[in-house]
């Protein structure tokens, strides 16, 4: 089964944690990974599926195990352009890691119109760069195939998004239903691309510095156990 980059984990689940859903849909889940990671990520009902609704759908029914079913309320086996059986609820927040390459560019469009009818927000990533995949070969509608090259530019000409910095080899995209983003989401934005530009050996040194000014003080400062 294939996976998706695991460099971009932790500027999805952080933006996630702002967003803070309630209720989530992931398009193309294959292993559960993202699912699972919601789940923990919003700590305080992380297996109550009554108050942390996260479903999934998933065209390729092989994939699905036992692992997967314990980390969904729901997983529709279809595919991602049929609306009709998964859109059934209201969202928070709709994702599609490492997926929305397999659609056509004209597919690829109407399913960003149609989960925004649905969900308040659309998170979208994939590679920065897409090379030619060809789909499996027991799967007669080939999902594992590459069917687009999305650029930040053809994103953009689809309606208000930001752009998520980020240092993994990804485009990440984030749409709003309002076309509106809260603060919170700008402000992690802003700090995402001064990271990224920014040496991670003057992070390290700010660190260190805060550190030093703090070790002195007992309210603030955690001594090492001597052993």
């Amino acid at each position: 089964m294939p996976s998706s980059d695991t460099a971009q984990i932790s500027t999805i689940i952080d933006l996630v944690q702002i967003i803070n859903p309630g209720s989530s849909l992931d398009v193309g889940c294959g292993y559960g990974k993202y699912g699972y990671l919601i789940k923990e990520s919003l700590m305080e009902h992380v297996w109550d599926k009554d108050k942390n609704i996260v479903n999934a759908v998933e065209g390729y029914e092989a994939y699905i195990a036992d692992t997967q079913k314990a980390i969904y309320n729901n997983i529709f086996i279809c595919n991602a352009m049929s609306f009709e059986k998964y859109l059934l609820i209201n969202y928070d927040l709709v994702t599609i890691i490492d997926a929305f390459e397999h659609l056509t560019v004209e597919n690829g469009k109407l399913f960003i119109k149609e989960i925004l009818k649905k969900s308040n927000y659309l998170l979208i990533s994939v590679p920065r760069y897409v090379t030619a995949q060809s789909g499996l070969t027991d799967d007669p509608d080939k999902l594992e195939e590459h069917r687009a090259f999305w650029t930040r530019g053809m994103f953009k000409k689809m309606g208000n998004c930001l752009i998520i910095p980020n240092s993994a080899r990804k485009t990440i995209v984030l749409y709003s239903q309002n076309g509106k983003f809260a603060p919170a989401i700008k402000k992690f934005c802003s700090k995402k691309l001064l990271l990224k530009f920014l040496p991670y050996i003057f992070i390290d040194v700010f660190n260190y510095m805060l550190w030093f000014i703090k070790r002195n003080n007992p309210d603030h400062f955690i001594s090492r156990s001597k052993f």
